[in-house]
């Protein structure tokens, strides 16, 4: 902290998931270490990082569409992103640093931008040329 004087940005992106195909298969070790790794460690790298952070700051919690779509093969994932995306918002409400939540559709491999799509042509290009 000396040397930089502050956290500009956090980054955290940490998760553990295992899929059970059966509901009754989800044991409480399993649960636990989920929960443990996916909630805990934002929380505690997010307790560490704000008093240190100055107006302007970030801070980057990355999620996944299994937070919000869920998973029946992943259900303690799925709490445990949906969890992030509401502590993201929570911690945003602070005031000290900025926090955004990054996800990407796992299963398709593609990062949501949640931009608009640019159209396909427009007037100032070329022809054929978005």
């Amino acid at each position: 902290m000396k040397a930089f004087g502050g956290i500009d940005v956090l980054v955290n992106n940490a998760a553990f998931q295992v899929h059970s195909a059966d509901f009754a298969d989800l044991t409480e070790k399993h649960f636990d270490t989920t929960l443990k790794t996916n909630l805990y460690g934002y929380f505690h790298m997010a307790q560490e990082a704000v008093p240190h952070m100055k107006p302007g700051s970030a801070i980057v919690n990355t999620g996944s569409v299994t937070g919000i779509e869920g998973s029946k093969e992943l259900i303690d994932y799925s709490m445990t992103k949906g969890g992030i995306h509401a502590f993201t918002r929570a911690l945003s409400l602070i005031g000290r640093a900025s926090a955004s939540t990054r996800w990407r559709r796992a299963r398709y491999g593609r990062r949501s931008t949640r931009r608009r799509r640019r159209p396909e042509t427009s007037r100032n290009s070329a022809p054929g040329r978005p």
